[in-house]
């Protein structure tokens, strides 16, 4: 933010989260960005995917010492369809491609995370790219099977409930994209 505000570029972050410590409030004091931070503090989980939806970009900073899964993060802003930004973090490289569907930077690097922002709300044609690439993505990390489905096949005995046991057991090879 203090990299963006600097060069005069108009943005403005919304902090979702309970900064319980007053930590982030403080660092934006610290930077002189205060006016272009608004915390939000926290928000009912089944608000979050329309105060995305509501945002431009979505950003995601891990850094690669923080032990992340795929956050669910992610996955509401695809579902929202609005571009992520996110870092290089392991978790994320699988599924989240620099240009494809996400922008990635350098974890722990602002100059990069500042110039990715810029980049992609001045870049008309990767933004929607992006957008419409969302649904895809989130469609490709929705795994097939309900678990109801999973029991009823597999105390019904047939050769049909067998062969679909078969073809959705986790080392079929079927699954391969959505793993870590």
């Amino acid at each position: 933010m203090a990299n963006l505000k600097a060069n005069k570029f108009p943005i403005k972050l919304k902090l979702a989260g309970y900064d319980k410590t007053g930590l982030f409030a403080n660092k934006a004091k610290q930077l002189q960005i205060e006016d272009c931070v608004e915390f939000l503090g926290l928000v009912p989980s089944n608000t979050v995917v329309t105060l995305m939806r509501e945002s431009d970009l979505v950003l995601v900073p891990s850094r690669h010492e923080f032990p992340e899964g795929f956050p669910l993060v992610i996955t509401h802003a695809l579902c929202a369809r609005t571009p992520i930004i996110a870092s290089d973090h392991p978790m994320f490289i699988n599924k989240l491609k620099d240009g494809i569907n996400a922008k990635i930077f350098e974890a722990g690097n602002s100059v990069a995370l500042a110039e990715s922002i810029q980049k992609l709300l001045s870049d008309s044609d990767l933004y929607h790219n992006l957008s419409i690439a969302s649904y895809e993505t989130w469609k490709s990390l929705q795994l097939p099977v309900k678990f109801a489905d999973l029991i009823q096949r597999w105390l019904h005995d047939s050769p049909e409930n067998e062969q679909w046991l078969i073809e959705h057991r986790l080392s079929s090879g079927r699954y391969n994209s959505i793993s870590p």
